[in-house]
């Protein structure tokens, strides 16, 4: 039974991926069915378990695919360039998760910091750009 793995990972890198490329959305369908539970578990993992963040990604990640998939060119293995499509999801999602950070976070950094100091100030205060790097570099 461990051959047939192989061996069907093969068709679909080959006859799939290329019926994938062409448009087929059966194919791609296939391409789903085999590869939704791998792009799940590096989500999850990536998100430190929180399970509704990686379902999030994996949507991200073959909505990418349906529309990136004619730019592979098979110069690596596919299962290579899908996994860097999820690792790519799942930092950006780490970007957007962290420029998203509530105000109130930053209210438990330290009352000196520059950070602090700059959420501190009024909306009327207006900064130049002097200013605020100024407050940064610090």
């Amino acid at each position: 039974m461990e051959r047939r793995a192989p061996m069907a990972e093969q068709l679909i890198n080959g006859q799939v991926i290329e019926a994938c490329q062409q448009g087929d959305r059966d194919a791609f369908q296939r391409l789903f069915e085999a590869y939704k539970d791998k792009v799940f578990s590096i989500a999850v993992y990536s998100s430190g378990g929180d399970r509704a963040v990686a379902e999030d990604v994996t949507q991200q990640v073959f909505l990418k695919l349906f529309t990136a998939i004619r730019q592979f060119r098979g110069d690596s293995e596919f299962t290579t360039w899908l996994y860097r499509l999820v690792v790519n999801a799942c930092l950006d999602e780490r970007r957007r998760r962290r420029r998203l950070l509530p105000f109130e976070s930053t209210q438990t950094t330290a009352d000196y910091s520059p950070t602090a100091r700059f959420y501190q100030l009024n909306h009327s205060d207006f900064l130049s750009q002097k200013e605020f790097h100024f407050l940064l570099n610090e």
